[in-house]
């Protein structure tokens, strides 16, 4: 009987152990998701400004375009 109850402690520290290493490795990648997520917001508020100014560039005003050929 105590030789069970023994094995039963040895397993329940061995789990115990590597739940804690994986509560940790979740901790990390949600460390990791968020910094991404971050910076993932950012280069989509840059890539807005860009092409909205790229955008705006490009708009000639219709008095100064110069007709198609074929008029």
């Amino acid at each position: 009987m105590d030789e069970k109850i023994l094995d039963l402690e040895t397993k329940i520290s061995f789990q115990d152990h590597w739940l804690q290493e994986l509560k940790d490795l979740v901790f990390e990648q949600q460390n990791e998701i968020e910094a991404l997520t971050k910076r993932l917001l950012l280069l989509e508020k840059k890539f807005t400004e860009a092409t909205a100014t790229q955008k705006d560039a490009d708009i000639i005003d219709a008095d100064f375009e110069v007709p198609p050929p074929h008029y």
